[in-house]
């Protein structure tokens, strides 16, 4: 595979992050080159760890989302409309939950966007 692994982890770092961390030392200790997103940055109490500091300043956090969501919307007008069409027809939640899956889709066009501009070819989820 050519092309940066992304790896998307929630709030990072955390406490319980510590796998995640010795997962991306591995792979560039294989030569991978490997980025790092997060949903938001959390409190720097929530990671006593030695990596916390390398590890966040080494992130790119999508929340909140920057010009960068604007743009990639405005290039990729189909994916937005699948996406909004898919938080539209999700069934049994409330509307402040749609409202935030809705914002969710802005997050997730910044994500698009930092991931082209750093050349990921393959994002892992978590």
């Amino acid at each position: 595979m050519s092309g940066a692994i992304g790896i998307f982890i929630p709030e990072f770092p955390s406490q319980t992050h510590v796998f995640f961390w010795r997962e991306v030392t591995a792979l560039r200790a294989m030569g991978r080159t490997v980025r790092l997103f997060s949903t938001a940055r959390p409190p720097a109490s929530e990671c006593k760890h030695r990596f916390r500091d390398e590890a966040s300043a080494g992130t790119d956090y999508v929340f909140p989302p920057g010009p960068a969501a604007i743009w990639s919307i405005l290039r990729h007008p189909l994916g937005v409309i699948r996406a909004l069409g898919y938080v539209l027809a999700i069934e049994g939640i409330t509307l402040t939950d749609r409202l935030k899956a809705l914002a969710f889709v802005v997050c997730a066009a910044e994500l698009a966007a930092r991931a082209r501009r750093h050349g990921v070819a393959h994002m892992h989820g978590h």
